[in-house]
């Protein structure tokens, strides 16, 4: 049968005001704890009876930790608290340091005599040492490649760049140099010290160029004998050729031998110090114009506006000449000796409308040539041999006409060959024929006797008499009347 010891919930342990007998155990059922009597402790003040716990064992290790020898370390136990607080000052590692894949973190230095031999990267602010490896920029930019021992700068340097030993190393070779170089100041080679003055050179005293002194180059006699070279390897001066080739901005003062390609601002004169081209004026002063290529070509470029040659002479008359010259003798050539030629260019493309042109002994105006100048007389009114043609480049009268005419107004003529049409066509004269045809009335001239006598009369003219109001004639050298035959 099991011991049963006396027992009973917490507050009943609290309201038995008597003291346990000694040795005597209580179980609180409630707490699930053991209480000893020892015959003077009344129940409710009695403490519970536990086994070896956290406090005993917290307070067994404090003491351990406090009361033994330790190196740069050291333990403070709050047992009340039950924390214990650690301080730890290294003043140096007593021995090699895994860090087993953790880091290394916090502000502070570290302070190194020996070699730092690491497998990964290394981030930091400045590196006062010698240092083995590539180094890397904040945007992973390589400065320095230790695998193919090159440094890359793509930013600043700050402070003086200085060798190792003087006069030994060299910036770039043959092979390998720098495209450009900026300087402030001044560059030395040497003891020879160069300084910039605005946009130029400032050389020492004593500097030569090809072994002459500079200010020996510009006395009579001497010259510099150089290659200039651009910065596209281009030759801009070949010494050997004496060819300048490029553009030249500034004030050039001196002859220029050669022909010029290019643009060309300001005044250009001849070998005879004559003006060829006066740069203030914009006039050009020549004697001769040679035509590149057969083709002198005068343009405007502004859109809507004219383009004007105006020949003005001084007190004198404007001449364009277009001449012939030919070392044989042209006075039997049927050769053309010039022209003026009309055209019109568009997208279609040019097309020739008119032409004015000349031979040995005539001249000739064509219109409506449909491109080509071609020899239909009937598209040229010609002068030649002194008379005028229409229709014919060979007249032969003083005027020769091949075609119609139309007269609005009086012809006047002292004698007319042809035949003539009225307004509606009809044949009034019949040159072919020899005949006359009248719709209508036949009006002679009417003359007084005094002005019929005056007339330088010839056989078969006809007159009406207004003297005597008869119709006359001039017959066999006399005037008779027509209406008897008698004398007039």
């Amino acid at each position: 049968m099991p011991l049963q010891l006396r027992r009973g919930t917490n507050q009943e342990k609290d309201d038995l005001n008597l003291p346990l007998a000694e040795g005597e155990p209580l179980w609180v059922i409630d707490s699930r704890e053991l209480y000893i009597g020892d015959g003077v402790t009344t129940a409710s003040s009695l403490t519970p009876v536990v086994g070896y716990g956290d406090e005993e064992a917290q307070d067994a290790a404090a003491s351990l930790l406090t009361s033994g020898t330790a190196t740069d370390i050291t333990f403070t136990y709050q047992d009340g608290s039950n924390v214990l607080d650690t301080s730890v000052s290294i003043s140096q590692f007593r021995q090699n340091i895994d860090m087993a894949s953790f880091d290394l973190v916090g502000n502070g230095n570290i302070d190194i005599s020996g070699n730092i031999s690491l497998t990964g990267n290394f981030t930091a602010q400045s590196i006062v040492s010698d240092l083995k490896g590539s180094v890397f920029a904040d945007d992973s930019s390589i400065l320095v490649d230790s695998v193919a021992g090159s440094i890359n700068l793509a930013g600043t340097i700050q402070g003086n760049v200085l060798p190792e030993s003087s006069g030994v190393y060299a910036i770039g070779d043959p092979g390998n140099r720098f495209n450009e170089l900026y300087l402030s100041d001044e560059l030395w080679i040497g003891m020879a010290q160069l300084t910039s003055s605005g946009a130029a050179f400032d050389l020492p005293a004593g500097s030569t160029i090809n072994g002459q002194p500079l200010g020996e180059i510009a006395q009579p006699g001497n010259g510099l004998v150089i290659d200039i070279i651009g910065e596209d390897s281009t030759v801009l001066v070949n010494s050997s050729t004496g060819v300048f080739t490029g553009t030249f901005t500034g004030t050039f003062d001196g002859p220029v031998i050669g022909p010029v390609i290019g643009d060309v601002q300001g005044s250009v004169f001849l070998d005879d110090s004559t003006q060829f081209f006066d740069a203030q004026s914009g006039s050009i002063n020549v004697p001769e114009i040679i035509a590149t290529d057969n083709v002198l070509d005068i343009r405007n470029t502004t859109p809507g506006q004219e383009t004007v040659a105006a020949v003005n002479s001084l007190d004198a008359a404007g001449v364009i000449a277009l001449n012939y010259v030919s070392d044989s003798d042209l006075s039997t050539s049927n050769a053309n000796f010039g022209r003026i030629e009309f055209k019109r260019i568009d997208n279609v493309g040019p097309l020739g409308t008119a032409i004015i042109t000349a031979t040995n002994n005539g001249m000739f105006f064509g219109a409506g040539l449909d491109q080509q100048f071609d020899s239909d007389a009937g598209k040229y009114v010609s002068i030649f041999d002194k008379k005028v043609g229409i229709g014919t480049f060979v007249p032969t009268s003083t005027l020769d006409v091949r075609g119609s005419g139309v007269f609005d107004g009086d012809v006047q003529a002292s004698a007319f060959k042809g035949s003539l049409v009225a307004d509606d066509s009809t044949i009034m004269i019949d040159a072919v024929n020899n005949t006359i045809s009248s719709g209508g009335f036949i009006q002679f001239g009417n003359y007084t006797t005094a002005e019929r006598t005056n007339l330088s009369a010839e056989n078969g003219m006809v007159i009406y008499n207004s003297t005597d109001n008869k119709f006359q004639g001039y017959q066999n050298g006399i005037w008779i009347n027509l209406d008897d035959g008698s004398a007039a």
